[in-house]
């Protein structure tokens, strides 16, 4: 009798299975009619951490949530076989349906055991206040011919259009459209928002960017008696511009899913409420793929968002978005007309944008701004920059700047979009650039720079300075000799090189020998060249300085006491005196005796005097005399050698 009892359930359940030819009863008492549902099939179930039972894995919600308060009786929907039962996992699992959060009857259901319409499996538990799951409920599952070792798949129990073996006998009827509470456009596979102009209601979305649509739908109606139903959202799709494309469009229906089948992050958002939030990428759910905005022109879209409810009911809603090119547009260079320059130099920057994009930008402006050193920023120059074909650079260049004082200048130039601010491509969109203000190098002429100053040809003197060239470092110190007041600078007089690059000297000197020509007006220059830049600085002697001719040397006097004539000799050591002029010493002075071209002079003088002479050389264009030179002889009876030995 066994093996008949065993062949007649064989029997029934091939019908059962293949044919499809009844649906099921409601697993909760009365089971004629619908009862609340909390949670529908297809929503993205996140992990609970300390959730009981556990709830780890984020993952597709596979069956639908009845609503039953702990210790509601639950009852087999119709004839099936018992595969397993748990009580510490609280579940009983059939071959075509799972009970799950239930105390099992151990007592009157066994695994292997027949079950009917209408027999009693247990009761549900508890959720001990747990309120990250929405009340205590049924979970109620589909499937289709699974066995203990393997799963079947799963449908949704609450579609009118579902084939009769997989749904309930009894639905509530629905005429109430679904309400699309948001629509977000976010960043590929996560939850971060793409900017926002509130001004405009759109989503500013940059040409190369992966983005996906974010939806929160729900749907419910009221059965006879103030029940209400949640009966959920059944199917999404979207479209572009045309609503004619939903059905060309990615179109979620959330029936026929493997149990273990996993949503991970793709599929990532809390259900909060009856809220059923659905994420949308733009192929099939397990997908992670995204709407690429390479294949959406530039400008201004519509994103239309369509849901269905169980029952057919649809509502559609919208977004803008904007697709702009700002993030391939960007600065390539910036290029200052010297990188380090002297406080109170003007200079000017060039500054070039180029287009990294396959399309044509949008035309946008490019500003300019300083900041002096201890200062703030402050706007220098804007730009209108017209649409830059792909690869495509235009270079502007700044007025000229200034800075007032020493230290770092820093440039800014900046692409920016019209009317919209996208910090996510800031670097790409702002370059800067800095420029060394240096204080001016100074260099200060110590000696000859005071009035009255002689200085005599072929004698050497010393060109005393000091200079200071902070950041510039000193390469040399050069002095010039002007001998017409600084009208002309004639004369290099010397040169030196600091090959240590110092960025201060103190007193130093240069060997000045005195070849010029004569002059009243002479003048110093002394220069500063830095090594960084090649800077100079200057500074000029305040008074004239007279340069007069070499002074005669060896000037002697002899005298032939028989003649009483006296012989002046001496020499010659300048190069530019035209004669000479002879002076004797008189009781009223010196008296000029004559003026002669060569190197001697004779008179005649009278006895027993002393005679005392001196001679100076003189340059007849500027009149500048040398410096004198002295000498003298006697003309009284001079003894002989003779008398002079017998007096010894």
């Amino acid at each position: 009798m066994r093996w008949k009892a065993w062949a007649f359930d064989f029997v029934i359940s091939m019908i059962v299975c293949f044919t499809g030819l009844y649906a099921f009863k409601w697993p909760l008492e009365p089971q004629d009619r619908p009862h609340h549902i909390t949670a529908t099939f297809g929503e993205y179930r996140p992990p609970i951490s300390g959730a009981n039972p556990p709830y780890d894995d984020p993952h597709f919600h596979d069956g639908v949530d009845i609503y039953a308060p702990a210790g509601t009786k639950v009852y087999s929907v119709e004839y099936d076989s018992v595969l397993s039962i748990n009580k510490q996992r609280y579940f009983v699992r059939t071959r075509y349906h799972d009970y799950m959060h239930i105390i099992p009857d151990t007592t009157s259901v066994h695994p292997g055991d027949i079950v009917y319409e209408g027999t009693f499996l247990g009761w549900t538990i508890d959720f001990w206040g747990d309120t990250s799951i929405t009340n205590d409920h049924l979970h109620f599952t589909v499937e289709w011919d699974q066995t203990f070792w393997n799963y079947g798949f799963e449908y949704n129990p609450i579609w009118p259009d579902q084939d009769p073996a997989y749904k309930f006998d009894t639905l509530c009827t629905d005429v109430n459209k679904p309400v699309i509470r948001w629509i977000k456009i976010v960043k590929d596979s996560t939850h971060e928002e793409f900017p926002y102009n509130w001004g405009e209601n759109a989503y500013y979305v940059p040409c190369d960017a992966k983005w996906d649509i974010l939806v929160n739908a729900w749907d419910s109606t009221t059965y006879p008696g103030g029940v209400d139903l949640y009966n959920g959202v059944f199917s999404v799709s979207y479209a572009i511009d045309d609503t004619a494309d939903f059905a060309n469009n990615t179109n979620i229906i959330f029936d026929g899913k493997t149990a273990f089948w996993r949503i991970d992050y793709v599929y990532d958002l809390r259900r909060t409420g009856i809220s059923c939030y659905t994420y949308i990428p733009t192929n099939w759910m397990d997908c992670n793929w995204y709407l690429d905005t390479l294949l959406v022109a530039r400008g201004w879209h519509h994103v239309y968002v369509k849901v269905t409810d169980p029952f057919g009911n649809s509502t559609v809603d919208m977004v803008r978005v904007r697709i702009h090119p700002k993030c391939d547009l960007r600065i390539a260079k910036i290029v200052p007309s010297d990188t380090m320059v002297m406080v109170g130099d003007s200079i000017t920057v060039s500054i070039t944008v180029i287009n990294d994009g396959p399309w044509v930008s949008d035309s946008c402006w490019l500003a300019t701004h300083i900041r002096p050193p201890g200062g703030y920023w402050e706007p220098l120059k804007w730009w209108w920059i017209p649409p830059l074909d792909s690869g495509e650079t235009l270079t502007r260049v700044t007025p000229l700047f200034t800075a007032s004082r020493a230290g770092i200048l820093i440039f800014k130039g900046e692409v920016d979009i019209w009317d919209y601010v996208d910090e996510s491509n800031e670097d790409n969109n702002i370059k800067y650039d800095s420029i060394k203000f240096c204080p001016k190098p100074i260099i200060s002429l110590i000696w000859p720079n005071e009035p009255q100053v002689v200085v005599e040809e072929n004698r050497t003197y010393y060109v005393h300075y000091s200079g200071e060239a902070p950041d510039l470092h000193i390469e040399k110190i050069r002095v010039l000799f002007s001998p017409d007041s600084g009208i002309t600078w004639t004369d290099t007089i010397g040169k030196r090189d600091y090959s240590s690059y110092p960025d201060t000297i103190e007193n130093d000197s240069i060997l000045w020998c005195i070849v010029q020509s004569p002059t009243w007006y002479g003048r110093i220059r002394t220069v500063l060249y830095t090594n960084i830049g090649h800077y100079t600085a200057e500074d000029t002697s305040h008074y004239d300085i007279t340069v007069r001719p070499a002074t005669p040397a060896n000037f002697s006097a002899s005298i032939n006491s028989t003649l009483n004539n006296v012989t002046l000799t001496w020499q010659d050591r300048s190069n530019y005196e035209e004669g000479y002029i002879v002076e004797k010493k008189a009781i009223a002075g010196w008296q000029l005796k004559d003026t002669v071209h060569d190197t001697m002079y004779n008179e005649y003088v009278r006895k027993y005097r002393d005679h005392w002479y001196r001679i100076y050389g003189y340059d007849e264009p500027t009149g500048i005399h040398s410096d004198s030179i002295y000498s003298w002889t006697t003309s009284s009876p001079i003894l002989s050698d003779e008398f002079l030995t017998s007096v010894a």
